[in-house]
């Protein structure tokens, strides 16, 4: 037969290693035992999720990104057009400057 001596101490250095650490998930020997026994387990469930949490991020950035392109897009060919027009009209303006006959400053006073 064996006497164990200092059973008590052993687990109460096992509670103040797990509180000093901030687990105060167990309250007995048997649920640290049981987690010990799990621990492999719920380990790859929480692998699993965070895996599948990652998928669903990498799948809405694509999206997001593929509909930033679009706006991109939109927007450059807005803005090309947009001023290429502005170009067109400018153009017109200066040709119309030209052929009214109306002279600038500069050409009016070397005329003189």
């Amino acid at each position: 037969m064996c006497k164990v001596h200092g059973s008590v101490g052993c687990l109460t250095t096992v509670k103040s290693h797990l509180q000093r650490h901030n687990i105060n998930d167990f309250n007995s020997l048997n649920e640290v035992l049981n987690f010990q026994k799990s621990f492999s387990v719920l380990r790859q469930q929480i692998i699993s999720t965070h895996e599948q949490l990652i998928e669903q991020e990498k799948t809405a950035l694509v999206a997001d990104i593929s509909q930033l392109d679009n706006a991109i897009k939109a927007d450059k060919t807005y803005f090309e057009n947009y001023f290429l027009k502005d170009i067109e009209d400018l153009k017109a303006k200066l040709k119309s400057l030209l052929t009214s006959g109306n002279l600038n400053f500069i050409q009016r006073f070397s005329t003189m």
